[in-house]
């Protein structure tokens, strides 16, 4: 039966008591519960539970007794034994941060449940898009309790990205995708540290960061790191090397061993560190070029000894074909090979990676430091559009366990539900 159908919610009790006996009657309690479920999401909210007592409570010729509402409100809850607060404010914000740090993201059982009934103001069995933006606003905020300030708008299409059915509303089905994809997430995620490139070669060798234009020491983001490694508890620790051959394309030392394409402005014989030059081939390759560095097995590709390498880190080695250069740890520049970091993270279930290292504007605030001063700008902006959070290291830990929920992250994984 449907409640939406009057006549036989009405008549439903009378029917009931009419066609069976005691023995019967106690077992249509699933009977029963379907037929006042208008909303179909596996539990009664108040207003259904209304319906029912009205059905419930008439004479025998059919005519309703008068019940005020609010004492079936209270019959309600003297049954909702789990005894939910539907009550708005900042009360809403501990749901997110009660449970083990190691629960399951698959698991969408008791909190989810608890969470959309507690969220569901209305107590209609589903959210509208003012209670989700509820949710969120008690979702996003510090460690200390201070809440990010997040466009409604912005919300809102977080809410129409779980809104699967494109009916306005998030019901339980679409809520548990919502919790197990987004909101888990969010709570407790599985974090990744990807320690770029401190190798010799950066910090005090042949492409020394204390001899590029922004003046940078690199030795510098090693202090940092390490308080990281000790201080931080991380699903994943993942060390990038640049590990080039000796015939490496990007070494200014080899520039007059390939043909220069016609396009490139910089001529081999007048080439030096920091030109772009282009070279021949059947797709022309644009390559920046450096002092000789980080050669594979040498001395100047070790990471620095101060850097601390935790047990059972994973090593990913970039740069490896002689012919094009990989300033990402995950492709090379052309996006012609990729790297096993992908499928590494991928494999832990990593949802967060903070990136530090080497160099800021060429790899990846301060466990990371820049070659050139003028990139550094340009490279935040590029990385910000993008939807990476750039913060300092003191903020890690936090946000490593849940208790920070910055919404940049979040905003983008939710864009990406249904990509």
């Amino acid at each position: 039966m449907d409640v939406a159908n009057s006549t036989a919610v009405d008549d439903y009790f009378d029917n009931l008591v009419r066609t069976c006996n005691r023995e019967v009657g106690l077992l249509k309690e699933k009977e029963c519960f379907e037929t006042f479920n208008r909303g179909k999401v596996g539990f009664l909210n108040v207003i259904e539970f209304i319906v029912l007592c009205e059905a419930l409570f008439h004479d025998s010729e059919g005519r309703k007794y008068n019940v005020e509402k609010q004492r079936m409100a209270e019959i309600f809850a003297s049954f909702d034994t789990c005894r939910l607060d539907y009550s708005f404010g900042s009360n809403l914000a501990p749901c997110f941060i009660e449970g083990p740090r190691e629960i399951p993201h698959t698991w969408v059982g008791e909190h989810c449940y608890n969470l959309l009934s507690k969220m569901d103001l209305t107590l209609v069995g589903f959210l509208n898009v003012i209670e989700f933006i509820v949710l969120c606003e008690a979702l996003f905020h510090d460690s200390e309790g201070r809440k990010y300030n997040v466009e409604k708008q912005r919300m809102a299409e977080i809410f129409a990205s779980f809104d699967t059915n494109k009916d306005g509303f998030i019901d339980l089905t679409e809520f548990q995708a919502c919790w197990k994809e987004w909101i888990a997430v969010i709570c407790w995620p599985k974090p990744a540290l990807l320690v770029i490139d401190v190798q010799n070669d950066f910090i005090n060798g042949s492409l020394s960061m204390d001899n590029c234009p922004a003046g940078h020491k690199g030795v510098e983001v090693i202090e940092p790191i390490n308080g990281l490694l000790e201080n931080v508890t991380f699903d994943a620790v993942v060390y990038s090397y640049d590990w080039h051959p000796e015939n490496h394309i990007s070494f200014l030392s080899n520039v007059k061993q390939r043909p220069m394409d016609a396009s490139s402005t910089v001529k081999p014989e007048e080439a030096k560190v920091g030109d772009v030059v282009v070279f021949a081939g059947s797709q022309p390759t644009e390559v920046v070029l450096w002092p000789d560095h980080c050669v594979q097995n040498s001395w100047g590709a070790e990471l620095h000894q101060n850097l601390t390498v935790v047990e059972g880190a994973e090593l990913v080695y970039k740069g490896t074909n002689p012919e094009i250069d990989s300033f990402s740890a995950f492709w090379d520049n052309g996006k012609l090979s990729e790297t096993e970091l992908d499928s590494i993270l991928k494999k832990r279930g990593i949802t967060d990676v903070f990136c530090v290292g080497l160099a800021y504007d060429y790899c990846v605030d301060d466990a990371t430091r820049s070659i050139d001063p003028d990139t550094v700008s340009s490279m935040t902006a590029e990385l910000l559009a993008l939807g990476v959070e750039i913060i300092n290291s003191d903020k890690v830990n936090d946000m490593a366990r849940g208790y920070d929920r910055h919404p940049t992250l979040a905003i983008s994984s939710a864009k990406n539900f249904n990509a």
